[in-house]
């Protein structure tokens, strides 16, 4: 039965990996709510994915990054707020960012070329004021934030 239970988590794990990638974290809380659950195959099934690379925190951290830059261009504390919320510590992502040499003020631009996009004409007020919340809720540092703002 221990075997049976081992091989069903394991066969679960891989099937949730195989449909996206996840963070230990995840999966460990996706293995919990599974009956067959119990520590002991968890750390196994936890180790031995590791091991193979198919579950690996730095590289899931390093596809988000890429794929919140490329996507939909987001700054490092909003895919930091994301990332930690599925369990990675936000000193982790932080260390990743800054090995990935991404260049905040190119990422903050990228964003607010698709903001002009759909913008209409209005006030120069107001256009600063709402250039600020989007770049803000973005997730950029206020230093960036401000000096893209000051040409308006």
């Amino acid at each position: 039965m221990e075997g049976q239970d081992y091989q069903k988590l394991m066969d679960y794990a891989i099937r949730a990996i195989s449909r996206r990638s996840h963070s230990v974290h995840e999966l460990r809380e996706k293995l919990k709510k599974r009956k067959e659950h119990n520590k002991e195959n968890e750390d196994k099934i936890i180790n031995r994915l590791g091991e193979l690379n198919l579950l690996n925190d730095e590289d899931y951290i390093r596809r988000t990054i890429e794929n919140s830059i490329n996507l939909n261009p987001q700054g490092p504390r909003k895919i930091a707020q994301r990332l930690y919320r599925k369990g990675i510590p936000t000193k982790v992502t932080n260390s990743v960012w800054d090995s990935l040499n991404i260049n905040e003020k190119e990422v903050a631009l990228k964003a607010l070329e698709k903001f002009n996009r759909v913008q209409k004409p209005m006030s120069p007020k107001k256009l600063y004021q709402k250039r600020t919340r989007f770049l803000a809720s973005r997730g950029f540092s206020p230093s960036i934030v401000f000096s893209l703002n000051e040409d308006i």
